[in-house]
């Protein structure tokens, strides 16, 4: 009896320490790399001011962070990019941003920093009034490059439009919901992916094809603060019921 319950024992333990081996590398090297991505972007005083509250659910621990230095080209525009982001918190062995049952499916959270170079801000016209076409240039590239594009979607099956859903003005910031249709990330493992570190393996629940369609919801905020940098604060998520519950500290009682 003693040696059955020593085996069953052995037997949990392996399997509780399979199971957190990618959570926990996960977060050691991300832990580095966020440091890295910060000191290299030297904006260090912009992240000491951001508070952003946890959406309902279960979240990765860490607001992750990274220097987007190809967005200046993308963009055509002398700016910087800094992106801090947090998506589904790891379930057996990997991020729920890959579970399709999950109501943090495709779901990330956090904001855009976009320093201008010049003296001016990125995605506002001289008089200060927001230009959407070129905020949306933001996650379009971050979609597009960053996260289904890293995962393995070829360039040319990238898709991503989207709709105004509302948009307000209110103390000085602008608020928008849109709905956008893009690539989901769902996708079988085929070979070892840099950007399996930080989220897990991906696995399939159903016969789906690897990036198809979705709709996404989201919400922005859209603050200029000094040094011509604006800070979009956003949630997107297939999940609208997730949206709809997420103010992150910035939408009190704007879509209450």
């Amino acid at each position: 009896m003693k040696k059955q319950i020593k085996w069953i024992f052995i037997l949990s333990l392996t399997s509780v320490l399979i199971l957190n081996f990618y959570y926990i590398g996960s977060i050691a090297a991300m832990l580095y790399y966020n440091d890295y991505n910060v000191r290299k972007s030297n904006m260090y005083h912009y992240i000491d001011e951001i508070e952003i509250a946890d959406p309902d659910g279960d979240w990765y621990p860490l607001m992750n962070k990274f220097y987007a230095e190809g967005f200046s080209r993308y963009a055509d525009e002398d700016v910087e990019l800094l992106i801090m982001y947090s998506y589904g918190d790891f379930k057996l062995g990997t991020s729920t941003l890959f579970d399709s049952e999950s109501p943090q499916f495709n779901s990330f959270y956090g904001c855009y920093i976009i320093k201008g170079n010049k003296d001016e801000y990125f995605g506002c016209d001289r008089y200060g009034k927001i230009l959407i076409d070129r905020i949306a240039l933001v996650p379009e590239y971050d979609f597009k490059y960053l996260v289904a594009g890293d995962m393995g979607l070829a360039k040319e099956d990238f898709f991503l439009e989207y709709e105004v859903v509302d948009s307000r003005v209110q103390n000085e910031s602008d608020y928008l919901e849109m709905k956008i249709r893009t690539n989901s990330i769902y996708h079988g493992y085929e070979e070892f992916n840099i950007n399996y570190v930080q989220y897990g393996i991906p696995y399939k629940k159903c016969e789906r094809k690897d990036f198809y369609p979705i709709d996404i919801y989201c919400k922005l905020k859209i603050e200029k603060v000094e040094n011509n940098t604006v800070i979009v604060y956003y949630i997107f998520t297939p999940t609208k019921e997730l949206m709809d519950s997420w103010n992150g500290g910035i939408y009190e009682g704007l879509y209450n």
